[in-house]
C-alpha cells in the first residue's frame, strides 16, 4: 500500500480532463493505495495562499506523486515545482509530447522519473 497523491492542473489545465484524474485516483484505490486527488477536500473559496498550503500538505503527506503534466496550467507547475523542491518520487501517467533537443516542463518532467529509476536500479544492484 503506497500514500499517492494524483496532481494535475486544477482550473487553469488544457490537456487533462478532471474526470481523467478521479478516474485514476480511483483505480489506484482499488488496488490498495490510499490516494488523495490533489483538489479533494480542498476549499475552493480559499484564498490562495491558504490553498496552495493545503496542496503542500498533501505533497508531504504522499508517498509518490503521479502526476497528469500540463504545462500549459500555471498552478499544476507551481505544485510540481513544490514536488520537484520536497524530492518526491514521481510517476509520470500522462505527459505530452516534445521534441528531442527541445528544453520544456514535459522534458523535465521525464528526465526527473528516469533519475529516479536509475537511482533505484543502481540500489538494487548494490
Amino acid at each position: 500500500m503506497k500514500r499517492i497523491l494524483v496532481l494535475g492542473p486544477i482550473n487553469d489545465g488544457t490537456i487533462v480532463s478532471q474526470d481523467k484524474m478521479r478516474k485514476y485516483a480511483e483505480t489506484q484505490r482499488e488496488k490498495g493505495n490510499v490516494v488523495h486527488l490533489f483538489e479533494e477536500g480542498v476549499n475552493h473559496d480559499a484564498r490562495g495562499y491558504d490553498f496552495c498550503i493545503r496542496v503542500l500538505s498533501q505533497i508531504e503527506w504522499a508517498e509518490e506523486v503521479h502526476v497528469f503534466c500540463d504545462p500549459g496550467s500555471k498552478t499544476f507547475i507551481f505544485y510540481l515545482g513544490m514536488t520537484f523542491a520536497l524530492k518526491k518520487k514521481i510517476e509520470i501517467v500522462e505527459n505530452v509530447l516534445f521534441g528531442k533537443d527541445e528544453k520544456s516542463i514535459p522534458r523535465t518532467v521525464s528526465e526527473w522519473q528516469e533519475e529516479q529509476d536509475k537511482s533505484v536500479q543502481l540500489a538494487l544492484d548494490l
